[in-house]
């Protein structure tokens, strides 16, 4: 219906407010046909599927936008970067309705080179491993979002953009540029927490955890961390017993991580432990060493 109409209408009685709307819902239209102008790299067959709405069916213009969305981002995936799509309705009899898609394709692109701007640290081959579009291949918008993802996910960079460069007047063939701004190599970080953990008798816990590591080894995305965790106990441990300082609980933890294991996108990572505790965590001295090492991959 694409002729409706809606009027809000407001009356007051005492202290009440009563919201009316009236609605005029119009002629409800449907569709007529879709036809395509401009197409070359594909045949209206293919066009008319993405497109869910059948001729014949009443008329929703999230239908046509949704086809018109799912069209580009095929061009867009298939070495068409500067296609242009406009569309008109053309109503007929008040309830029938053509659509025309007018496509222009352009010119489709070759990536001829692929350059880095930005690395300080980083090697090149552990973000060219990371591209899942690669030189002399056409340009693919979803490939070069993939590729912007898994480059994000090393964890090096805060910034990952990128920039297509046509190489002198012939813009069927563009440089493909990631433009990079690396996170420091080296990190630190400190946390403290208080509780009060008996009131009976009248425990206060001091928690400290101590962390610091080098997130690109060797510019190479491997990284290295340690973890260490002691806790300050302040209070009486019995009932009518004076107040004590203790260091009951002492953890460390080391963790090597590995991004890429069998050359392919699984980590692995690799944590040793060293844990110390006493009274009044536990009813004695308890010391535990404990080796861990674990891979994960998405499917």
């Amino acid at each position: 219906m694409l002729k409706v109409f809606v009027e809000i209408d407001y009356r007051k009685e005492g202290d009440r407010i009563f919201v009316v709307f009236k609605i005029a819902e119009g002629v409800r239209s449907y569709l007529k046909e879709i036809n395509f102008l401009g197409n070359e790299s594909l045949n209206e067959r293919s066009l008319r599927a993405m497109f869910a709405l059948k001729d014949g069916a009443v008329f929703r213009r999230s239908a046509i936008e949704k086809g018109l969305n799912t069209l580009e981002a095929y061009h867009l995936d298939h070495g068409r970067p500067y296609v242009v799509l406009t569309s008109r309705e053309d109503v007929e009899n008040d309830s029938l309705i053509t659509v025309q898609v007018y496509i222009h394709e352009d010119d489709q692109v070759t990536i001829t080179d692929i350059r880095f701007e930005g690395l300080k640290n980083a090697k090149r081959f552990l973000l060219r491993r990371e591209l899942e579009i690669q030189k002399d291949e056409i340009y693919s918008k979803s490939a070069i979002t993939r590729s912007q993802s898994n480059i994000y996910s090393t964890g090096l960079f805060e910034l990952v953009n990128f920039r297509l460069s046509p190489v002198g007047d012939d813009r069927s063939k563009v440089v493909l540029t990631w433009q990079l701004s690396e996170k420091k190599v080296r990190w630190t970080g400190l946390r403290f927490g208080v509780s009060h953990e008996d009131a009976q008798s009248d425990v206060i816990t001091f928690d400290f955890t101590l962390e610091g590591g080098h997130r690109n080894l060797f510019g190479t995305a491997r990284s290295i961390s340690m973890r260490a965790v002691p806790s300050i106990y302040y209070g009486r441990l019995q009932e009518g017993g004076s107040r004590r300082l203790l260091n009951p609980r002492n953890e460390y933890t080391l963790t090597f991580t590995e991004p890429w294991v069998l050359n392919t996108r699984t980590p692995g990572q690799l944590s040793v432990s060293y844990a110390h505790l006493a009274q009044p965590v536990t009813t004695r001295e308890l010391t535990t060493f404990s080796m861990l090492w674990k891979v994960s991959h998405r499917f």
